[in-house]
């Protein structure tokens, strides 16, 4: 069981602050989301972000089961109850267990480019695999590569947070377990506080069509469109999607 989340900016955390709690997506970490919480500060909000290959390798179940993804929300809800979280960030594979833990302990959630065999529903084609664009050069040419839509200040920002490494972005699996999608799928529908989906406009694996799949499947769903941001708006956008952040941090009713 871990003890606390790590603070995205532990300079930003006092006494009172509104905290919102980021499960990151697949290959990234806390240090992507560096850009968006500096903008979070300056407003009183402070982003936590575990370690999800930590919490997944606590696990003895399985990878990729429905065992190891509850088991990972029983560690994550001990916590987030503990610590004040008031709003759920999932981007991308962090998903799944953001849909879980949300419903859980009824908290607003956003969803940030989640993909449609990441909830349990039909994939698309396009958005079945992505490999990783991480080839020679320095840590900002490899983060310029997987990351084109991102403002240099944006990449350099996060690349002070990295070691001299970025992680290979591996294979996204066109595949759920029937198990793990009918347990997603199911809470999405019980669901009852803010649940907002972000799309980045230029993205190559959410697009509308993938969207409107998913919100076919829980209608009581927002959606918002951020122009100019591909798959990782909190990279490519940090100053628009901190401003949807905000806004969802700070209602305490239901869209």
């Amino acid at each position: 069981m871990i003890a606390s989340f790590p603070c995205v900016l532990p300079s930003s955390v006092s006494r009172g602050t509104e905290r919102g709690l980021v499960l990151h997506g697949w290959g990234q970490s806390a240090a992507y989301w560096q850009p968006v919480a500096r903008h979070l500060a300056q407003s009183g909000i402070a982003l936590f972000c575990p370690d999800m290959p930590t919490l997944a390798a606590m696990s003895s179940a399985p990878q990729g089961s429905a065992e190891r993804l509850q088991q990972i929300v029983d560690q994550l809800t001990v916590t987030a109850l503990a610590s004040d979280i008031t709003a759920i960030l999932a981007h991308s594979a962090g998903a799944p267990a953001g849909v879980l833990l949300a419903e859980r302990i009824n908290l607003p959630l956003v969803l940030i480019e989640p993909l449609p065999h990441q909830l349990g529903l039909a994939s698309q084609s396009k958005v079945n695999r992505l490999r990783s664009t991480q080839q020679n050069g320095t840590l900002m040419d490899r983060l310029k590569q997987q990351y084109p839509f991102a403002q240099p200040g944006t990449l350099e920002t996060i690349a002070a947070a990295l070691p001299d490494e970025i992680p290979q972005l591996e294979l996204i699996l066109n595949t759920t377990a029937s198990a793990r999608g009918l347990l997603v799928r199911t809470s999405l529908e019980k669901l009852r506080k803010t649940l907002l989906i972000v799309r980045g406009g230029r993205s190559a694996l959410l697009g509308e069509e993938e969207t409107n799949i998913i919100l076919a499947a829980i209608p009581q769903a927002k959606t918002v469109v951020i122009p100019n941001a591909g798959h990782s708006p909190h990279i490519d956008t940090p100053n628009q999607l901190f401003q949807i952040i905000t806004e969802i941090l700070r209602q305490n009713t239901s869209i």
